[in-house]
């Protein structure tokens, strides 16, 4: 196709934030530009202080990449409730950004920080937009379905819930305007996500979720994310010790992603003293990890190893005898356990969201129900008993090339699409 201009709109971006819908934007991004599209990576920072003058945007090189980080806190907003979905101070300056470099087409994974003003100003100036679902920002405000308490919700279906989550995750008091954008949320976001060209869900799941809170099944196609399998090898595990049974946990260290369950599960086995856990992931000053830590100590078995690079994916897979995933949110098809199926490493993961879809029970592995440690603690203990029968099995998982090349045909179809912006009054 001939060559097209892409602007890849995101909630945050490498190096700062390395998690599934970053790498997931920076695949297509790098993949766009070696096809010979012109691209750019437009995303959020967040601002060190309240100054307006932060929003001005500001131009970086990530890999080759261009970047332009618009630069702002959601604590200087006037209705933090309503500027969370739809800042149009952001909106204003995404749209100023976007006249200049003049897109063919924007793709946006995630829209959380520009929230729906970036993807309206798309609509005024006829750029087409293709929106890629890869969480729940659009139904609710916390993006994970999980209530201010640590429950799982189905959707927004109770203002007051609401309320009490946005209080909780914002500190705001509840004014009636702040009641008020709550409750026109819902409705707000469908329109917005509606409104967009094409829009995929990037999982089975996903779309269900999307589809049972009233958003259009006709509208939502389901295109399943792939995965960089080059730096991947072989699926033969390193061995050093042949006694030991590992297992790793691998994710972001935040209260959703269940890491003190595989924790509090290993510290009730002191018999298995041949288990050894690795929990990676990035430490740092938060009091969740601090308590992992401390909930770990003197347990010479656990082991906290920090980050790692993504093109070491591989490495960390092959010395590792099973993957943990105590997650107590609905992941949404995580990278991490994509890479173990397809060099065939077992799972243990939450029977819970699309993890109940990629972990075939006995095949790939096993499911557990979330949160529950005692359940958690009889997996680990058969895990180390029949370490030994459970040779690899790959399962080979789509690539991030054949999926840019699905996408790509997106955006052959969107640039055609493109019109003229109205004339300024």
């Amino acid at each position: 196709m001939a060559p097209v201009r892409i602007a890849y709109l995101v909630h945050q971006y490498l190096p700062d934030h390395v998690g599934g819908t970053e790498l997931y934007t920076h695949g297509l991004a790098v993949r766009a530009a070696r096809a010979g599209h012109d691209v750019v990576v437009l995303t959020h920072r967040e601002a060190a202080s309240l100054d307006p003058a932060g929003l001005l945007p500001h131009r970086r090189v990530h890999e080759g990449i261009p970047v332009i980080e618009f630069r702002h806190t959601l604590g200087a907003s006037p209705n933090i409730a309503l500027f969370e979905y739809d800042n149009p101070l952001v909106g204003e300056r995404v749209r100023r950004v976007l006249e200049e470099i003049s897109p063919d087409l924007v793709h946006a994974t995630h829209a959380m920080k520009l929230t729906t003003s970036a993807l309206a100003a798309c609509r005024s100036l006829g750029i087409p937009v293709l929106l890629s679902l890869t969480d729940f920002w659009f139904l609710c405000p916390r993006h994970t379905l999980l209530t201010w308490d640590g429950r799982l919700c189905r959707g927004p279906v109770d203002p007051r819930e609401c309320l009490r989550c946005v209080k909780d995750l914002h500190g705001i008091r509840g004014r009636r305007d702040e009641r008020r954008a709550l409750r026109a949320r819902p409705a707000a976001m469908r329109d917005a996500a509606l409104a967009a060209d094409r829009v995929i869900a990037l999982s089975p799941f996903l779309r269900r979720m999307f589809v049972a809170n009233g958003y259009d099944p006709e509208r939502i196609e389901v295109l399943r994310h792939g995965i960089e399998t080059s730096d991947l090898g072989t699926p033969e595990a390193r061995r050093t010790d042949p006694r030991l049974t590992r297992l790793v946990v691998i994710g972001s260290l935040v209260p959703y992603k269940g890491a003190h369950v595989a924790v509090e599960a290993l510290r009730g086995l002191p018999e298995l003293t041949d288990a050894r856990l690795t929990v990676y992931g990035e430490v740092g000053t938060g009091d969740y990890a601090h308590s992992l830590v401390r909930a770990a100590r003197g347990d010479r078995r656990i082991r906290f190893a920090g980050t790692f690079d993504p093109d070491d994916m591989g490495r960390v897979l092959s010395e590792a005898d099973y993957l943990l995933v105590p997650a107590l949110w609905y992941e949404n098809e995580p990278i991490v356990v994509k890479a173990a199926v397809h060099v065939g490493l077992p799972v243990i993961a939450s029977r819970i969201g699309s993890l109940e879809d990629m972990v075939e029970e006995g095949v790939d592995g096993w499911t557990v129900a979330p949160g529950d440690v005692p359940a958690w603690r009889e997996v680990l203990r058969r895990a180390v008993a029949e370490r030994a029968r459970w040779p690899r099995r790959p399962r080979p998982q789509p690539d991030m090339d054949e999926h840019f090349r699905a996408v790509e045909a997106i955006y052959r179809d969107l640039a055609v699409r493109r019109v003229e912006p109205p004339l300024h009054r």
